[in-house]
């Protein structure tokens, strides 16, 4: 083994352990940005339900644009807390938080792979229901981030989060040919993203 390689173990090593010391709060911008999700999409999915069930009229040519009022508030949230973000800069992110910020990254990749591979099917066979699977990929994604979170963090609530997000996958795979799917996506997005969103924030302002 050379030197660099060494060197490089050591320093992975020494990452590893400052990881599973740091039992300090996370910093209050992700459980900002954790609240913001919920905060702006639960709404928005609130209205696809009532697009879906008839309730509200939405042409059909525009369904595709049925996120958009989610995203529009998502995007004035993000703005925020990137300023905070910068304004905080990168001390106030310890080993444990950039763990939490990468396994969310990896998160948001592969919910854009995902969401191309529902689209890519419904064109290639020309059938719809394909998009219907999404809440239910989405509540595994999520679980998964959470429960690797929750490993690193040996925190119990982070593992109940986690659980809550597996449960939801499978009420949502229940209810995959009615509109009220998107009613539960939007409870679960309450409970699994606002809900540790805002328990995050109280604990950093806690440490403050």
């Amino acid at each position: 083994m050379t030197d660099t390689s060494t060197r490089a173990a050591r320093d992975d090593l020494a990452f590893l352990k400052a990881v599973t010391e740091d039992r300090g709060p996370l910093p209050g911008v992700l459980g900002g940005h954790m609240l913001g999700v919920g905060a702006a999409y639960a709404p928005n999915l609130v209205l696809v339900w009532a697009i879906y069930d008839h309730r509200v009229p939405w042409p059909e040519a525009l369904m595709w644009g049925t996120w958009l009022p989610g995203t529009a508030v998502w995007l004035v949230i993000w703005l925020v807390l990137q300023g905070r973000m910068k304004a905080m800069g990168a001390g106030g992110f310890g080993p444990s938080a950039r763990v939490f910020g990468a396994a969310w990254s990896a998160v948001g990749l592969m919910t854009a792979a995902t969401v191309g591979l529902l689209m890519t099917a419904t064109l290639a066979t020309g059938q719809t229901n394909f998009i219907q699977l999404w809440p239910a990929f989405a509540f595994v994604l999520w679980g998964g981030s959470w429960s690797a979170i929750a490993l690193v963090r040996r925190r119990w609530w982070l593992g109940l989060v986690a659980l809550a997000s597996f449960a939801f996958a499978i009420g949502a795979a229940a209810l995959l040919a009615v509109p009220e799917v998107w009613l539960l996506m939007a409870a679960g997005l309450l409970l699994v993203f606002a809900l540790p969103g805002a328990v995050i924030l109280r604990q950093a302002s806690r440490a403050a």
